[in-house]
């Protein structure tokens, strides 16, 4: 029944890492840049990232963690484990 819970979490914590990685190509793939004029004037130029972003790049995939371990624990109250050869449920 463990083996059910770490496999169903780790699975989500995977999945929740390869959200944040696709989200951050598909943003640096629509940003639009210039890379030929110069900055003029006292305007600053702002290039860091927010905290908002850090944030939900770290809680992603221990969302997706908790996710699978709860979909895990639900699992296996209707019976479901995991053996060496395969997931079984309970009528069997």
């Amino acid at each position: 029944m463990r083996a059910l819970h770490v496999l169903l979490a780790g699975f989500g914590f995977v999945s929740g890492f390869l959200i944040v990685v696709v989200s951050v190509l598909v943003e640096w793939a629509t940003l639009a840049y210039r890379t030929d004029f110069a900055f003029v004037g006292g305007s600053t130029v702002s290039v860091g990232v927010s905290y908002e972003a850090i944030y939900t790049a770290v809680a992603t995939p221990f969302a997706g963690a908790l996710l699978g371990w709860l979909v895990a624990l639900v699992a296996s109250r209707f019976g479901w484990s995991l053996s060496r050869q395969t997931a079984t449920p309970a009528s069997k």
